[in-house]
């Protein structure tokens, strides 16, 4: 039944939108478009990337870590107001964590190949949170939900754990982290103090039923952040913190 309803609610579209900056976006299914409407209409995400790009000069990279990277959305907000604000004469570092396949190809086609020259992008098919190891994925149409959450009607696949100090050791400071993770976002705080370190502004949502808000807000608050609430919700916050 669930299945069916999924198919029926967010089933296959194929819109497409035209920023400002020439980049595209494109819109497949309601999940999308709840995501699409919340980032480029909501503006979730806004408040951390305007205060990113205060900081930005052409004479150094700007690097961004993006955690969930899911199909993009964040990715091209943040590369739209970029290219409005500098046009091409920023050097942006895009780092793209998903452990979703089927979104890693989604990305692959939609994000990739229209990257401007002046931006270098890497993509990261792992899981975010632990060190090592590794743990079953719940994939659903809905698939800006898919978690580490067991449940019956998802397909699951087993998928490694990424080391994000290794991953990111190259970089004397993170410009820009977005976190939206599924629920692992305090095993993720609680993992990397270190990386943490290195982040200028950051953008999270915490889900209250999986995580200790509080004790995540406390964990930030630790590393030297000042937290700014963009969204308060039954299930989640949305939240961005920068360095006070």
């Amino acid at each position: 039944m669930r299945a069916a309803n999924e198919h029926r609610h967010y089933g296959a579209t194929d819109l497409r939108y035209v920023f400002p900056s020439g980049l595209e976006a494109r819109i497949r299914n309601r999940a999308e478009w709840l995501a699409f409407t919340d980032i480029f209409v909501g503006r979730i995400y806004d408040g951390a990337i305007s205060a990113a790009l205060q900081t930005a000069s052409p004479e150094r990279t700007f690097d961004v870590l993006d955690l969930g990277a899911n199909v993009g959305y964040f990715a091209l907000r943040f590369l739209d107001l970029a290219l409005q604000a500098h046009r091409d004469k920023l050097s942006i570092n895009l780092i793209l964590v998903e452990p979703t396949r089927s979104l890693c190809d989604e990305l692959r086609t939609r994000l990739i190949p229209q990257i401007p020259q002046n931006v270098s992008v890497s993509l990261v098919d792992r899981l975010v949170g632990l060190r090592t190891g590794s743990a079953e994925l719940y994939e659903s149409a809905f698939h800006i939900g898919n978690g580490l959450i067991p449940d019956r009607f998802a397909r699951k696949s087993l998928v490694p754990y990424v080391d994000l100090d290794n991953l990111t050791s190259y970089m004397k400071r993170i410009d820009l982290l977005k976190c939206d993770i599924e629920g692992a976002e305090q095993t993720f705080l609680e993992n990397y103090p270190a990386l943490l370190d290195r982040v200028e502004v950051g953008a999270m949502e915490l889900h209250h039923t999986l995580n200790d808000s509080r004790r995540c807000a406390e964990l930030l608050e630790q590393r030297g952040f000042r937290i700014h609430r963009t969204r308060v919700t039954e299930w989640f916050d949305e939240i961005w913190f920068q360095r006070s």
